[in-house]
């Protein structure tokens, strides 16, 4: 019997992983809500990547949200008051193949850094000019 718990708790596993990738979400934003963070917001860019026509395409959605990326924690770039102004209002994509661990996978810090801060220079400048209104 002992032989048999192992493969019956990985099935298991494996039956709880496929119905939760699989459900459905019913708070779907729609283009006229913003859109929020979640712990698995990760974005995929490439090292070209042109950060004036990601935010135009992010605004054109409502999509509010800061970029930030993983080092050694979450690094939220130019903005220096994320956690306790914008942490719960925009939230954060993070750049996805960021990390403090150096392998041949890892995505650029110096590119993620640049993006980010460029990005989120844009966005704070788009929420002080809507605030005005």
């Amino acid at each position: 019997m002992e032989t048999m718990r192992h493969p019956i708790i990985i099935f298991v596993a494996a039956i709880i992983a496929i119905s939760a990738n699989g459900q459905t979400s019913t708070n779907a934003p729609s283009h006229t809500q913003q859109r929020r963070s979640t712990s698995r917001d990760f974005i995929k860019i490439e090292i070209t990547a042109n950060l004036t026509n990601d935010f135009t395409a992010a605004i054109a959605t409502n999509d509010l949200r800061f970029v930030g990326y993983m080092g050694y924690s979450l690094v939220v770039p130019g903005v220096k008051n994320f956690y306790s102004r914008y942490e719960k209002s925009n939230g954060v994509k993070i750049i996805d193949g960021t990390s403090d661990v150096i392998s041949p996978t890892t995505f650029p810090a110096g590119v993620a850094h640049h993006y980010a801060a460029g990005y989120n220079e844009l966005l704070l400048q788009y929420l002080k000019a809507r605030e005005k209104k």
